[in-house]
């Protein structure tokens, strides 16, 4: 007999939502300070930097004097993909 049909993956709805872009969960941010990057990940409805939820403001002023925009600062790879893209764009 043929193999019984797979079950399509299911599609999550959780993300972030930052301002008009929204973030799907597995979403990874990198942001760097003095040639040193560090990274966050979208988990559930949340920015997870370690164990703690942040924003994307906190996340982009972790390291340096803490004024950093952080749509210039932070890049963006959706799952699924293998390309950064800055969060401005």
């Amino acid at each position: 007999p043929p193999p019984p049909p797979q079950q399509p993956a299911e599609l999550s709805e959780a993300g972030y939502q930052w301002k008009e872009v929204f973030l799907p969960e597995g979403t990874r941010l990198r942001a760097s300070f003095g040639r040193q990057q560090y990274f966050a990940t979208v988990e559930g409805a949340e920015i997870k930097y370690g164990k703690h939820a942040v924003s994307p403001s906190c996340f982009a002023n972790l390291q340096g004097s803490g004024n950093r925009n952080a749509w210039k600062a932070i890049w963006l790879r959706l799952p699924g993909s293998d390309a950064w893209l800055l969060a401005d764009v």
